[in-house]
């Protein structure tokens, strides 16, 4: 039978079996309001949302769908902006996030790793064959080669500490590790941005120099 684990108070708790989970319900030192959760369901649900916990037991609380809005992680103390409340559809858009971030960072080291490589396969049949007349041109290219290695490895460590942060958050559920999955987004994006600006800017500047010499 498939381990549970309850939020209360700000913390986890668990594995425990589910006759553990059950007793307590049953003692009310677990309300039916607490967060719990084990391998089989997709996400984190009230107790008293949960027909498995209350099975077998005679008079037992009878879980009705809630008309009360979703439940929420608490996370306490955003730098004395009050306490923040990330709901269960936040909690879980982050945790489907992480992977992806990886993915992200992932494809990025991939793509960088060949372009490097490509570099310097680039470098050695040059230095093999002697570039005569051409010089300026191996240098322009082998610039842009470079140039784009670097921001490919760049974004790969931003996606990766990023995606780093958010399991952080998802473990430890602490508004700090918030703070940092936050952070670590919004530099990831920044870089992103600047990247997009800097290329719009360059191709603008190819098509006015093409216009200027036609």
């Amino acid at each position: 039978m498939a381990d549970w684990y309850y939020h209360q108070g700000g913390q986890q708790y668990g594995p425990v079996p589910v006759e553990t989970v059950r007793g307590m319900l049953t003692g009310g030192t677990l309300r039916s309001s607490d967060m719990v959760w084990n391998a089989s369901m997709p996400t984190w649900m009230a107790a008293g949302q949960v027909a498995e916990l209350y099975a077998g037991a005679q008079g037992a609380y009878q879980p009705q769908p809630s008309t009360q809005p979703a439940p929420v992680m608490p996370y306490h103390g955003m730098g004395g902006m009050g306490d923040l409340t990330l709901g269960l559809m936040g909690y879980n858009m982050l945790r489907q996030t992480k992977p992806w971030a990886r993915v992200v960072a992932v494809i990025s080291f991939v793509l960088a790793g060949f372009v490097f490589l490509a570099l310097i396969l680039m470098l050695t049949a040059g230095a093999r064959m002697g570039i005569r007349g051409r010089g300026d041109a191996v240098a322009v290219i082998i610039g842009i080669y470079l140039v784009i290695g670097i921001l490919l490895l760049l974004a790969a460590i931003f996606a990766n500490n990023y995606a780093n942060r958010l399991g952080n958050v998802l473990v430890s559920r602490r508004s700090g590790d918030l703070d940092s999955a936050m952070e670590a987004q919004r530099t990831f994006w920044q870089f992103v941005g600047i990247v997009m600006i800097i290329y719009c800017c360059v191709m603008l500047l190819i098509v006015i120099l093409a216009i200027a010499n036609a």
